[in-house]
C-alpha cells in the first residue's frame, strides 16, 4: 500500500517545486482574458487543468495518495516545454470558491473552465500488485465533454507515474518532455526521495482544506 506518511511528505515538498516551476504555472486570480493573452504570447492554445485523481490503493480505507499526484502531475507537466498549466493552488482557489456539497466532478470541471483551461486531466489510481501501482488517465475537451485521449501507466511508486504520466501526456500536448524525474527536482528541495520515503508527516500543510475537500468527495 501507498505510506500515508510518504504521501504527506510529497505534498509537502511539492510546494517547493511548485515555486520553481511557477514560472510556466498559470496560478494568479486574474481574469480568464489575462490568461488567453499569457497563451498567446507563449505561443500555445491550450491551458491543461489537472483535476481529481481518485485514489482506489485503499479498498474501504482512507484515501491517500490521490491528492498528492494531482499536484505532482500538475507541477511536472508545468516543467514541460509548450504547455501551459493551471496550477493546483488556483484550482484548490476556484473549488473553495465553488464548493456546494453537490457532484464533486461537475465542480471540478467548473473550476476548470473559470481558470480559462482548455482541457482537464483526471483519473484513477489503483493497487495491482506488490508495490505496483497503476494510474489511469484522460484528457478531457472542456467545451465538448469529449475524451481526447485516454492512458494508462504503471511504476513502482508516484514518482514514477508522475513522470511517465508527464510523458505521455506532453507528447499528446506538442510540448518538449521535462528534463529529469520529478524526483531529481525535489532533490534540492531538501533531501529528494529519501526525504520523502524518511520524512514525517507534520511537515504536511493543507494549501486549501476546503478545496481538498471538495477534491476528496467521491474518491
Amino acid at each position: 500500500m501507498v505510506s500515508g506518511a510518504l504521501v504527506a511528505v510529497v505534498a509537502a515538498v511539492l510546494l517547493g517545486v511548485g515555486w520553481v516551476a511557477g514560472r510556466r504555472l498559470t496560478s494568479g486570480g486574474g481574469a480568464t482574458a489575462n490568461q488567453a493573452s499569457a497563451l498567446t504570447s507563449s505561443g500555445t492554445s491550450t491551458l491543461v487543468a489537472v483535476g481529481r485523481i481518485t485514489d482506489y490503493t485503499k479498498p474501504g480505507g482512507k484515501p491517500v495518495a490521490g491528492l498528492p499526484l494531482s499536484d505532482m502531475l500538475a507541477t511536472n507537466l508545468a516543467r514541460a516545454s509548450g504547455v501551459q498549466v493551471v496550477s493546483s493552488a488556483r484550482m484548490y482557489e476556484l473549488l473553495r470558491q465553488l464548493a456546494t456539497g453537490g457532484d464533486t466532478a461537475a465542480v471540478v470541471v467548473e473550476a476548470a473552465r473559470k481558470a480559462g483551461a482548455n482541457e482537464l486531466v483526471d483519473g484513477a489510481l489503483y493497487q495491482v500488485g506488490p508495490d505496483k501501482l497503476r494510474l489511469d488517465l484522460r484528457r478531457v475537451d472542456l467545451e465538448s465533454g469529449a475524451v481526447l485521449q485516454a492512458y494508462t501507466v504503471q511504476g513502482n511508486d508516484l514518482f514514477a507515474l508522475a513522470d511517465t504520466g508527464t510523458r505521455r501526456l506532453a507528447q499528446d500536448l506538442g510540448a518538449s518532455a521535462p528534463e529529469g524525474s520529478l524526483g531529481q527536482c525535489l532533490h534540492p528541495v531538501g533531501g529528494g526521495v529519501s526525504l520523502l520515503r524518511g520524512g514525517t508527516p507534520n511537515l504536511f500543510r493543507e494549501q486549501s482544506s476546503s478545496g481538498r475537500a471538495a477534491l476528496r468527495q467521491g474518491a
